[in-house]
């Protein structure tokens, strides 16, 4: 069993990239901001992108979101193009999902609107339009990136005999960790019921769901697509994203960053019970990018219950957190360091240090072997 636990937040694809949860609404349109400017130039001067600008998908995909901030937010485009003052993901999706969970709706009254459309009236596509956009956000920021800082940490891991002794758990919908162990020649074991073992079979364990997982809602299955998001195939290239057991059009698993979670996915449960497997069988827990934030109650829960877990053997287990970076003010590392010693009901377990994910993974036995 895996006795090292490396726990990735969203500051360690930060270092490779990645924008951060308050960042991916601005970064989304800052995004779509810039593709337009780009097909206005290939079409100025007559010339193929690539790209088809008359995609219904992808324009009805943008009005949807467009309409989704205007009408809750009142968030002007024309106005605010770089204005700080976004609404986050949490808002609008948190929103949408309380809304659909308690059956009702947003009745705009300046606009004309009959009873039957008012019946009619859901939140899934908006809700789905929201999620893909945040891949491709993704995607879209992680383009000019190599994932450099994974592949080191991978690499050595592997050069300090420590990698067969480490499990992965993420809070990262990106696939940075799995192309870095992709690409070392391991094998993945995704934690779900159905996956085999292979030699150099590597535990990750992505809790929140991944872009290269697509799952058909009438066969059960789960197609993986490695090195590829295949995610995006549900806006891009739909034809590519179907079963290839029923041919019926998959579903993104990906848990969104809002306060109403929902794990109800097969798959995703199977993660979390092995998650808790991991843990409660962990020596030292490394926490990588990752704030601990209060609103994450459902990995709070269960890394208390591992802690409880470990008490019978009267074993105390090591925390150790890196989570420093350039410009990071000391009254937000006082308190992050007090959310974590104030978890534990062991404050001599919990080694808060000054590393940046950068630091961890250039020699990664400065805070295994400590």
């Amino acid at each position: 069993m895996k006795n090292i636990v490396i726990f990735l937040g969203a500051g360690a694809s930060k270092a490779d990239g990645a924008p951060l949860q308050g960042e991916l609404f601005k970064s989304y349109f800052e995004m779509r901001k810039i593709k337009k400017e780009e097909r206005r130039k290939y079409a100025f001067f007559g010339m193929d992108d690539g790209y088809d600008i008359n995609d219904e998908r992808t324009k009805d995909m943008d009005i949807r979101i467009e309409d989704c901030v205007k009408n809750f937010f009142k968030y002007f485009f024309n106005i605010n193009e770089n204005s700080d003052n976004f609404p986050t993901f949490e808002e609008a999706l948190g929103i949408l999902d309380l809304a659909e969970n308690r059956k009702e709706v947003f009745y705009d009254f300046n606009r004309t609107c009959n009873f039957d459309t008012l019946n009619s009236i859901n939140y899934f596509k908006e809700r789905m339009s929201l999620i893909l956009s945040m891949a491709e956000t993704i995607e879209y920021k992680l383009e000019e990136s190599k994932g450099r800082n994974h592949e080191l940490l991978i690499n050595n891991l592997y050069q300090n005999d420590l990698l067969n002794s480490t499990a992965f758990i993420s809070t990262n919908y990106d696939i940075l960790i799995d192309n870095a162990l992709l690409n070392s020649g391991n094998s993945i074991n995704y934690g779900f019921n159905k996956t085999k073992i292979f030699n150099n079979n590597i535990s990750l364990n992505k809790i929140h769901g991944s872009l290269n997982w697509l799952y058909c809602p009438v066969c059960k299955e789960i197609k993986i697509t490695d090195f590829i998001k295949g995610t995006l195939k549900l806006v891009t290239a739909m034809s590519e994203a179907k079963c290839n057991n029923c041919g019926v059009l998959t579903e993104a698993i990906i848990v969104p960053p809002t306060f109403f979670k929902n794990y109800q996915n097969v798959y995703l449960n199977n993660v979390w019970n092995n998650v808790e497997n991991i843990l409660n069988n962990a020596e030292h827990i490394i926490f990588c990018g990752y704030s601990f934030p209060d609103a994450d109650i459902y990995i709070k829960y269960l890394i208390k219950r591992s802690e409880i877990y470990h008490k019978k053997d009267k074993i105390n287990i090591k925390i150790s957190i890196v989570n420093s970076y350039k410009r990071k003010r000391k009254y937000e590392k006082n308190d992050e360091k007090l959310r974590y010693e104030r978890f534990f009901s062991n404050q001599s377990i919990v080694n808060y240090t000054d590393y940046s994910f950068e630091d961890f993974v250039s020699n990664p036995s400065l805070i295994i072997n400590k």
